[in-house]
């Protein structure tokens, strides 16, 4: 009876290891992505999971810096981003619809007065950004120009970037940061931090996807299914559930 149980353990191992599998990768950045294994992996990647795993499809979540998610996903290596911007990854497939919206700002020290008018205002100031992100066309000319002077623009890399730069700002070693609204507010309540923060100006509004490899051959079915996928789990109620968990609202009710 144990050497049955066992074979059929083995069978069932075998056919999930090669089933057909979306690699998904991204930085954490809570409430869209998070941790690879512990806690909250994103309501993102809950949602993809809630597609396609029932189809048959694995979903598999990996974290990683998110210029090399980008990388990685370009070269084919793996199969999609999640809390892609299309300035990120502008080759990459997308659905019609996106999964989110985000309004991204300019945050500084309450005691500071500094605040974004144009891009003139920004040379006053060392600005934080990460690596890899894309914050609107303006903005990233003025980071490519900048990007070596550190005066101007600092730019950090990996997956605890945004408390980096918190620290940074609290430091004095920059001014200002970019960063999406219902991220740091996420960020912060989540760790019940009371940080005198405030928005020194909107710098743009992105919608929110998760993008597929512009290589793989099953990109644009992929984008099919998630976009059907989505309204169905509106529908039913549990992409409510999903974002309720997370403390998002739907971002097209």
């Amino acid at each position: 009876m144990n050497k049955i149980f066992l074979f059929l353990t083995f069978l069932l191992f075998i056919s999930y290891a090669h089933c057909e599998t979306i690699v998904i990768s991204a930085d954490p950045w809570l409430p869209y992505t998070g941790e690879q294994k512990e806690g909250k992996q994103g309501y993102l990647i809950e949602i993809a999971k809630s597609i396609f795993e029932p189809l048959g499809i694995r979903i598999e979540y990996k974290t990683m810096p998110w210029a090399r998610s980008i990388e990685q996903a370009r070269k084919g290596n793996i199969q999609a981003i999640a809390g892609a911007y299309k300035s990120d990854a502008p080759d990459f497939i997308f659905t019609q619809r996106p999964q989110g919206h985000l309004k991204e700002y300019f945050y500084v020290l309450k005691d500071n007065p500094w605040r974004y008018l144009n891009l003139l205002s920004l040379e006053s100031i060392a600005l934080g950004v990460i690596n890899g992100y894309s914050y609107g066309d303006e903005i990233d000319r003025y980071i490519q120009k900048n990007k070596d002077n550190p005066k101007r623009i600092q730019s950090i890399s990996g997956e605890i970037a945004l408390s980096t730069n918190i620290a940074k700002l609290q430091k004095k070693r920059i001014e200002a940061f970019i960063e999406g609204k219902t991220v740091l507010d996420y960020y912060l309540k989540d760790r019940n931090l009371k940080i005198d923060l405030i928005e020194a100006g909107l710098n743009t509004t992105h919608d929110v996807y998760i993008a597929f490899s512009p290589l793989n051959l099953n990109s644009k079915k992929y984008t099919q299914l998630l976009e059907e996928g989505v309204q169905k789990l509106r529908t039913t109620g549990k992409l409510k559930k999903i974002l309720d968990s997370y403390g998002v609202t739907d971002w097209d009710p």
